[in-house]
């Protein structure tokens, strides 16, 4: 890894962050930032979701194939999906994956009740979108004012419960620094 993909990525176990082993699954498009980076970009909001029937062959392939040992399921924001934790509880049912890591920006996890039952179906890994260091930055970014809050509490609230936690720093120095002072 390079210097500066090192410098930008803060993880209690940065061997996960490895993507080799794993099959990335994009269920929805959708999200209510407004992110200045945002790789969808102005997709996101119309570009079609996997349907949960072809969401279903792409778990049984796998389990069948025994090719990944990861599940990321990921979306411009992919708690927003209606059935997500129907997805979630899928793939660890199937036992086809030992791991399940969704990509979020984390602001469904403001409901502590969703954020249980997310652990629950079976999210072992959660790679948690920082785009900033403070408030103020934050909303410059995701123009969103509930972004930074709702970024910071899986952090408290996870580490306890034994979940893996990554985060990416998005582009920003100032949010590199912050991110190696969470726990």
């Amino acid at each position: 890894m390079s210097k500066a993909a090192d410098r930008s990525v803060c993880s209690r176990d940065p061997e996960r962050l490895d993507l080799s082993s794993g099959q990335t699954i994009t269920i929805g498009f959708k999200c209510v930032n407004n992110c200045l980076m945002c790789l969808v970009g102005d997709l996101k909001n119309s570009l079609k979701p996997v349907t949960f029937h072809n969401f279903k062959e792409f778990i049984d392939r796998n389990k069948r194939t025994n090719k990944f040992d990861r599940l990321i399921i990921s979306g411009a924001e992919c708690t927003l999906e209606k059935k997500f934790l129907r997805y979630i509880d899928y793939a660890k049912k199937s036992s086809a994956y030992k791991h399940i890591r969704i990509q979020t920006n984390a602001l469904a996890f403001r409901d502590l009740d969703f954020a249980r039952k997310t652990v629950a179906a079976g999210v072992d890994e959660f790679y948690v979108s920082f785009n900033a260091d403070n408030p103020r930055l934050s909303f410059n970014i995701c123009r969103r004012r509930e972004s930074f809050r709702s970024c910071q509490r899986p952090w408290t609230t996870y580490v306890h419960w034994g979940p893996v936690l990554s985060s990416t720093p998005s582009l920003f120095p100032r949010t590199i620094s912050s991110c190696r002072r969470l726990p």
